[in-house]
């Protein structure tokens, strides 16, 4: 698959025009990411921090997590409960226990 990331693409276009061209025109390309290069922890607080922001920021964003926390608390307690209602409830033992979860399928 090719590379679709601007900064990379960038990057390679002006290595091969200074690789081509060499300094003949005083060696002037250059793209953005050469230019201003951020560190490596600065850009590891801002991956960490924006989705924090985005969660308490925009309410759809919340409103989705939300959602898809319950959905997963649910399917987990489905899951994790099967076991214990067929041993306690309705008597099976341990080796038929495992034999349910075939049936969430």
């Amino acid at each position: 698959m090719p590379e679709t990331r601007a900064g990379l693409i960038l990057r390679r276009r002006a290595a091969r025009l200074r690789k081509e061209r060499g300094l003949q025109d005083g060696g002037r390309y250059l793209c953005h990411d050469e230019v201003e290069k951020i560190k490596f922890w600065t850009a590891m607080r801002l991956s960490l921090v924006r989705p924090l922001i985005f969660l308490a920021t925009e309410p759809i964003v919340t409103f989705f997590s939300l959602w898809v926390a319950l959905a997963w608390s649910v399917m987990y307690i489905q899951v994790a409960g099967l076991p214990y209602m067929m041993r306690h409830v309705y008597g099976f033992n341990t080796e038929s226990t495992g034999l349910m979860y075939l049936t969430t399928w």
